[in-house]
């Protein structure tokens, strides 16, 4: 199916229709298809690909982009992505949050809480937002119970030797 779509993406010959740009639009779509039936068969290099090429024809394509790399572990990448296609949405609470999540996912829990907290001020019932402070805070509970068990463990050999 790729080797298909690859060929039709080179054969299209046909620039514009009454001002339409239908060699990207026919592009877009084919890359989008390819994107879909990568994904169903779990072959996330060619998704990758396709989302890739989709995102710089159609940069509203950056965040289903920027999401299969936060899924597959490329956090960094993911949130350069995000970071790139917020500056060009700033409302956007929804990809926020997935920023804020990829963020979470590199252990910079300050920046996640930072975005959080921005969501929040901007739209105080954002449902995921909310449940996203609430595991942050969570976190810093845990962190910091860690530290107490961590001194009194060492206080407490300290003593023995």
């Amino acid at each position: 199916a790729f080797r298909i779509y690859s060929e039709a993406i080179n054969s299209i010959d046909v620039d514009t229709i009454d001002g339409t740009n239908i060699q990207s639009k026919v592009t877009e779509f084919l890359l989008r298809r390819m994107a879909n039936i990568a994904i169903d068969e779990k072959d996330f290099v060619s998704a990758k690909n396709a989302l890739d090429a989709l995102t710089s024809i159609n940069p509203s394509a950056a965040p289903l982009y920027a999401e299969l790399l936060r899924l597959l572990g490329e956090h960094q990448q993911a949130v350069n992505i995000y970071q790139e296609y917020l500056a060009t949405a700033p409302e956007d609470y929804f990809n926020m949050n997935r920023l804020a999540q990829a963020y979470l996912s590199l252990g910079i829990p300050d920046a996640s809480r930072s975005i959080v907290d921005h969501i929040l001020e901007k739209a105080p019932n954002n449902p995921e937002a909310k449940s996203l402070k609430k595991k942050l805070e969570s976190i810093v509970w845990k962190f910091v119970r860690l530290l107490i068990e961590h001194k009194t463990y060492s206080r407490f050999y300290k003593n023995r030797l």
